[in-house]
């Protein structure tokens, strides 16, 4: 199966209105012929990202499915929501992510400069979003902190940074002991 978190975005504000209607409206079109070849040949599972047409706030609801319609069409894709917990169907590799606002949020936040130690820093406090709601838009909390990690996944991932990197941790599922991997995109 094929992950993909949404970009950040990377528009000037610069642009006209129209111009940036028309510039949106080409990506979306690119995005989903790019998206529709995958599709073709593997499962996509699509999470959208700050920038994107849903809410702005965490947990941010799927893509509609009407953006994407060639992909769509194919019957291999999925919009999925922000963050994002699964399992990949064919090993039972579990997947916990979001598409990296609360990791350049805690950039934002203290010293630390490297999205792979913040990302570290969440796993080890078992919260994908700890500075969430002082510093990170969410909505007011009802029955429960949707962003504790209750259990540790095969891969803790936080898309949208510059550059992709990786890490092996060991961590505990369950009885036995299962290397956890961590990644960034």
């Amino acid at each position: 199966p094929v992950f993909a978190a949404s970009a950040r975005s990377t528009m000037s504000g610069e642009v006209a209105g129209v111009e940036v209607q028309k510039i949106s409206r080409e990506a979306r079109l690119s995005a989903d012929e790019l998206l529709a070849r995958i599709a073709g040949i593997a499962p996509v599972q699509l999470m959208p990202g700050q920038a994107d047409p849903t809410n702005l706030s965490l947990p941010q609801m799927p893509l509609h499915p009407h953006l994407f319609q060639k992909a769509r069409a194919c019957g291999n894709m999925k919009s999925v929501s922000n963050p994002y917990s699964g399992t990949v169907e064919s090993s039972g590799l579990s997947l916990l992510g979001h598409s990296g606002q609360p990791v350049e949020d805690i950039l934002r936040s203290t010293r630390e400069k490297a999205p792979l130690a913040a990302l570290q820093m969440c796993l080890e406090a078992r919260h994908l979003a700890p500075t969430a709601p002082e510093t990170l838009a969410m909505p007011p909390l009802q029955g429960g902190d949707p962003f504790i990690i209750h259990e540790v996944p095969h891969v803790l991932f936080s898309g949208g940074h510059a550059r992709a990197e990786h890490h092996w941790v060991p961590a505990l599922r369950g009885t036995e002991e299962r290397p956890a991997r961590k990644c960034t995109a």
